[in-house]
């Protein structure tokens, strides 16, 4: 190898090491500043819940009529009908077609998914990959229709927010404390820049290629595509805002202005990046909305929000992939689909389940830190004794924080995962109504139940549940979720004068107690979990081996006979070299197994020392270690090293001259 290859060979080994060094920061940075954008939203909701009690959020919920649930949930309809168009439109812009049965459910899948976890341009993204790559549409192509619907959606949330700040000014100026004549000026402008974009926009799509990079080629849209994704994205808004402004007391605001806040609110969500705009949205409502509908009543309306706009079509969605997966529809239209993309589309619902078992999980955390509701615990000291009420609660947020583990091995699709999901999700069917008669919260697990029977088959890869590390993201978001049962808590039982022998007092009418010590077992068995996570053994990872190594490798493989040794050479495996450098290990892993390829490459009396050290390595990371294809003569040597023999197969050899 000459100089000018080495140094090449140099610079490039330390550019990836310093890229890998940032993605290892990266996945740090991120979920250290999600926990302290939880705590802040925390703090501000605390701020603005001063004056509200939790009893009269929960009366508030409870006062909502059949027909305001009926209208949120069709105005929900409208607007996701309203995202199926945005979807059509942004696959014209791309000059793709897909089936109908193929556009409904990437477009209703991949806006529930994208809704509930947040960054959907990246989680919806992904399900209209599975969805419409049956169809040749390829992961280019979606993220620019991805990129498009997008960035509609922000500009028709800014030209909504303008048109109302034109509009309603003399209204607006209260709540957003600006002057009306500013609220004129402001909306102007930006409808201005809006209507002077659509009339720049070409007739047709022009392909652009700055820097003539591939890469960074995209197209302007036609004007059509653009108007129309703009009016669908505009009706998308509306049905939502509608959904929110049906469950919600009006007051003296009328539609017009509320939905200009909606809009707003909308817009800071969308910047803050939090699944689902959740914090943001809601404390942007709140402080918009405060002078005109008490916070109590604002609340409950948003808490109804959430659960019909962002519950509702996540379990429509994780239904009809778990539908596809039994192969229920007969339909001319579903066997057309079936044999198009349905089996793109049901290997899509082990990301649903583990999302809606991760949300199963926080309602049942978030459940032990509220009170039950007071007639439902007299009815149960009829039926149950003390010990059962006290012990179901606290079962019930135990149970809740290892759905939210669990969650990360369905998404693996792990057999034990969906087994352990399924037996936690029966026993708290049960503690849900010997802890308070939770009707709602049973209704849910029997959801969840009923999805998991039904996506059996996907759940098919023997694998101990945690045998893979969980990402410091995934040990953010149990964190968030414990941080905001903690948050509930001390809502809920503002009014209790805290003393340490609450912790103590167990009766019936002790709600407070009992949500404390359930919260505080949910809290510790979380961090115990994590903990247990964090300092566990490192499972260690492929590690490409530099030029020096290749170049060692090189020469011991030239000094020996064997002419499977020159795999060595192909630079996708590690290396493990004996002490004196005469020899070598060629190594690869795959989960929990270190799998070494042949026997040791080099002198035969470098092997023994070299196969026990490649054994407590790999035990060393809590691993197993495993030797693929070695010879009849050195069997003796793994039996030393404590190794079982296995085998796989027959190698043929075939005699080339008959």
């Amino acid at each position: 190898m000459s100089q000018s290859h080495s140094s090449r060979a140099a610079r490039a080994l330390g550019a990836l090491r310093r890229r890998a060094d940032a993605l290892h920061l990266q996945r740090f940075v991120a979920p250290v500043f999600a926990l302290g954008i939880c705590a802040l939203l925390l703090v501000v909701f605390q701020h603005l819940s001063r004056t509200v009690d939790y009893h009269s959020v929960i009366r508030q919920l409870w006062t909502l009529t059949p027909a305001q649930w009926v209208g949120a949930l069709a105005a929900t309809a409208v607007s996701f009908v309203a995202l199926v168009g945005r979807d059509a439109v942004g696959l014209r812009y791309l000059g793709a077609r897909v089936s109908r049965g193929a556009l409904w459910a990437g477009a209703i899948a991949g806006s529930a998914l994208g809704n509930v976890t947040g960054f959907g341009a990246l989680t919806g993204g992904a399900v209209r990959c599975r969805v419409y790559g049956g169809a040749g549409v390829t992961a280019a192509q979606i993220g620019r229709m991805t990129v498009f619907t997008s960035v509609t959606l922000a500009l028709a949330l800014v030209f909504m927010t303008a048109l109302g700040m034109v509009g309603a000014a003399s209204t607006l100026s209260g709540l957003l404390h600006l002057s009306p004549d500013e609220l004129r000026l402001i909306g102007g402008v930006v409808l201005g820049c809006g209507a002077v974009m659509v009339i720049v926009c070409p007739a047709s799509a022009r392909e652009i290629e700055p820097f003539g990079r591939a890469w960074l080629r995209f197209s302007v849209p036609a004007r059509r595509d653009l108007v129309a994704q703009l009016l669908l994205a505009a009706l998308d808004v509306v049905g939502a805002g509608l959904a929110l402004w049906s469950v919600m007391p009006h007051a003296l605001l009328g539609f017009t202005d509320f939905l200009t806040v909606y809009c707003a609110a909308m817009l800071l969500g969308l910047i803050g990046h939090t699944p689902g705009g959740i914090g943001v949205f809601e404390a942007a409502m709140v402080y918009a909305l405060g002078p005109s509908v008490p916070t109590s009543k604002v609340l409950a309306a948003l808490l109804a929000y959430r659960a019909i706009y962002f519950g509702a079509p996540l379990a429509l969605a994780a239904a009809v992939l778990a539908v596809f997966e039994g192969r229920a529809l007969k339909t001319p239209l579903s066997a057309r689909f079936a044999k198009r993309g349905a089996d793109g589309v049901s290997q899509l619902a082990p990301l649903f389940l583990a999302i809606v078992t991760f949300v199963t999980g926080s309602m049942l955390v978030i459940s032990g830190a509220t009170p039950a509701f007071s007639k439902r615990i007299a009815l149960l000291q009829t039926i149950v004794p003390l010990w059962v009420l006290e012990s179901s609660q606290l079962m019930g947020s135990l149970f809740g924080v290892l759905l939210l583990f669990v969650a990360r091995g369905l998404l693996r699709r792990l057999d034990a995962a969906w087994w352990l999901a399924l037996v936690i999700a029966v026993a708290n069917l049960a503690l849900s109504l010997a802890k308070g008669l939770a009707f709602v919260e049973a209704g849910v697990l029997c959801v969840l139940i009923v999805l998991l029977l039904g996506t059996r088959k996907r759940f098919n890869r023997h694998s101990s549940m945690f045998s893979e590390r969980f990402t410091p993201a995934w040990l953010a978001s149990v964190g968030c979720v414990i941080a905001l049962a903690v948050w509930v808590l001390l809502f809920a039982f503002r009014d209790v004068q805290y003393s340490q022998s609450l912790w103590w007092q167990f009766a019936f009418h002790s709600r407070a107690p009992r949500a404390l010590r359930a919260t505080l077992g949910a809290g510790v068995f979380a961090a115990a979990l994590a903990l247990w996570q964090l300092l566990r053994p490192a499972a260690g990872r492929f590690v490409m081996p530099p030029s020096e190594d290749l170049e060692e490798a090189a020469r011991i493989v030239r000094a020996q006979e064997r002419s499977d040794a020159g795999l060595a050479l192909m630079g996708d495996k590690s290396f493990l070299f004996s002490t004196s450098r005469k020899a070598f290990l060629m190594y690869a892993k795959r989960g929990r197994t270190w799998a070494a390829l042949h026997d040791p490459v080099g002198p035969r009396e470098e092997w023994p020392a070299l196969i026990r050290e490649f054994v407590t390595l790999a035990h060393a990371h809590n691993g197993r270690a495993a030797f693929y294809q070695v010879r009849a003569d050195a069997l003796p040597l793994y039996l030393d090293a404590g190794l079982t023999l296995m085998k796989l197969g027959e190698e043929a050899r075939v005699m080339l001259q008959e």
